[in-house]
């Protein structure tokens, strides 16, 4: 019986030991180390995501770096923008300045025109015949076409003679240029010449627009004898206008010029 017994124990003991569910130790083993490899891994990916303190430092001043340039560059952005209005309004202040020199001398050429024949004898002799002080009004309007009349005008304000005829009787002692006229050289202000228009061959719709000019006959004891007036048409200073300022307004397309009066406005533009 004992035999049997410790046969029993010793089979069951075998039995015990073969059937245990404790895993055999080199099984163990590789799932210790696929454990370990696997929270490797687990790091190694957690380290490669995590940027380190030169990369934080780089990424911030590029960025520095970045939003400097966008300031300099809307700075000189609007540095040149400054610089350009700077330069377009010098120009035109230029022309400005051209035109009106232009205009100025123009006008003082004309009044100078009508000084010298207002102090030619044929003007102050009494005794000139009214053909001798046409041909003279004649020459001055040949040799500057604006002139629309030139006349020759009595201390009594009645227009003796002009250079085509018209006018030739007319009454003008109310007339401004007259008035001033014989006080001293005048220029007058544009303006239109609305009664004129049928005498030009203009209509009311497009009267001519005159400068007038004016300066006094006077004798040798500077008696006044007489007025020398013209009537100047205002296309010169338009021909002017436009050969100054059309390659300025060229270069710079919707802008415009103006040529103004203290007293009536817009003359030109």
């Amino acid at each position: 019986m004992d035999g049997v017994q410790g046969l029993g124990v010793q089979h069951q003991e075998q039995v015990a030991t073969e059937g245990s569910l404790s895993p055999p130790v080199d099984v163990v083993d590789l799932a210790t180390q696929a454990g370990a490899q696997t929270t490797g891994l687990a790091v190694t990916a957690h380290q490669a995501f995590t940027p380190s303190l030169k990369v934080v430092l780089a990424a911030a001043f590029g960025a520095l770096a970045l939003l400097a340039t966008v300031i300099s560059s809307a700075a000189i952005g609007r540095v040149a923008d400054k610089r350009i209005r700077a330069d377009i309004g010098a120009e035109f202040i230029s022309a400005a300045e051209n035109v009106a020199a232009l205009l100025d001398r123009g006008l003082f050429e004309r009044l100078r025109d009508v000084q010298v024949a207002a102090s030619l004898d044929a003007m102050i002799d009494t005794n000139v015949t009214i053909d001798g002080r046409r041909r003279i009004l004649e020459r001055l309007q040949e040799t500057y076409p604006d002139y629309a009349i030139l006349g020759y005008i009595g201390a009594d304000g009645r227009v003796v003679e002009t250079n085509s005829g018209i006018l030739r009787g007319a009454d003008v002692s109310g007339r401004e240029y007259f008035q001033r006229g014989k006080q001293g050289p005048f220029v007058s202000d544009v303006h239109d010449a609305i009664l004129m228009a049928p005498l030009l061959g203009r209509g009311p719709d497009n009267p001519p627009r005159f400068v007038d000019l004016a300066a006094p006959v006077r004798a040798a004891d500077n008696a006044l004898v007489g007025v020398v007036g013209a009537h100047l048409y205002w296309e010169w200073a338009e021909g002017i206008e436009r050969h100054v300022m059309a390659p300025v307004l060229a270069r710079h397309p919707g802008a415009e010029a103006f040529i103004l009066s203290k007293s009536s406005g817009q003359n030109l533009g």
